[in-house]
């Protein structure tokens, strides 16, 4: 299983799941707004597996800031076939949901529009969109439905016109709390611990560090804020993702249940992940005393003999 397209169901991700479910059925556009890290992606790639290929068609488009309108026509037209004259839709009278990811990343110009969303605005709005190769020529483009998913604007992050956002329900994707991120991580890796055959001792101690690795990661989060001189202090929950990520490609045979190369392990990524931005020798030197502090709370002697000291451990994939 890819690690990235796994989706630990939780009361938050359930219920929006509902309701895109509910919307799609009445055909309507529905757009999902939060953070970084709260699976906004992973909902909707997951509800589009529900539909059968033979009746209900799915394609995947990601919007960036090079995302001009031509390259929306063109993809959109490469997804339809011809039905009558001018009017176009899926093939063999199917109907197709489109994901759009990153809707908010194009450019905006020098009088405040996004050019390639007001010719997605005009194929939601009209059911179709003046040709940009043969111009005066009007393509009626049916049996489309649309989803989209993007980050709060603000912060160098652009909005979506008014126009094009009234055509959405728009749905707000909200941090998971700390026992639900505690319960997504720990279902991920006890699934992991036990396909690999790893230790009753091994599986205890990975969900002992599960809270261990939130908690580091939280502390780390709200002492580093982004500022002009370090804009690139941004912790969020993929991050802790990254971490697990790291942490879930060893198999049995390398860790061979040995609980300090574990431990060793989990500081490796932990480092690498969450030290590795940070600039400066204070800061370095806090995370690691900050490190310490939460291991021996957590694994006590078992830190003691394997991972106090200084000297640097390295994995490699």
């Amino acid at each position: 299983i890819e690690f990235a397209s796994i989706l630990v169901p939780n009361i938050d991700n359930v219920r929006t799941t509902y309701l895109i479910n509910i919307l799609s059925k009445q055909d309507k556009a529905v757009l999902l707004i939060g953070e970084p890290g709260t699976a906004k992606t992973v909902i909707i790639t997951s509800f589009l597996q529900q539909y059968d290929s033979e009746q209900h068609l799915t394609r995947i488009m990601n919007f960036s800031s090079i995302t001009t309108n031509n390259f929306i026509q063109k993809t959109i037209e490469s997804f339809v076939d011809k039905r009558v004259a001018n009017t176009f839709g899926p093939s063999f009278g199917r109907k197709m949901t489109i994901f759009i990811d990153d809707i908010n990343m194009p450019m905006i110009n020098s009088w405040g529009d996004q050019e390639a969303n007001e010719i997605l605005r005009q194929l939601i709005e009209q059911q179709g969109f003046y040709s940009l190769t043969k111009p005066g020529d009007f393509l009626h483009i049916i049996d489309l439905h649309f989803l989209a998913a993007m980050c709060h604007p603000g912060g160098g992050r652009n909005d979506i016109p008014e126009r094009l956002k009234r055509h959405f329900f728009i749905l707000n994707c909200t941090l998971p709390s700390n026992n639900a991120v505690d319960h997504i991580f720990g279902s991920i890796a006890k699934y992991f611990c036990i396909e690999r055959n790893f230790s009753p001792e091994l599986i205890s101690l990975v969900e002992r560090s599960i809270s261990a690795t939130r908690i580091l990661w939280q502390n780390v989060k709200s002492k580093y804020l982004p500022t002009p001189a370090k804009f690139h202090y941004i912790f969020n929950l993929r991050d802790l993702s990254r971490i697990w990520e790291g942490i879930l490609q060893i198999d049995a045979e390398q860790c061979a249940n040995n609980l300090e190369l574990y431990l060793q392990l989990w500081k490796h990524e932990c480092t690498r992940v969450l030290a590795d931005r940070l600039i400066s020798t204070m800061e370095k030197d806090w995370f690691r005393k900050e490190l310490q502090r939460i291991a021996k709370q957590t694994f006590g002697d078992i830190y003691q003999i394997s991972i106090e000291h200084d000297d640097e451990v390295y994995f490699a994939k």
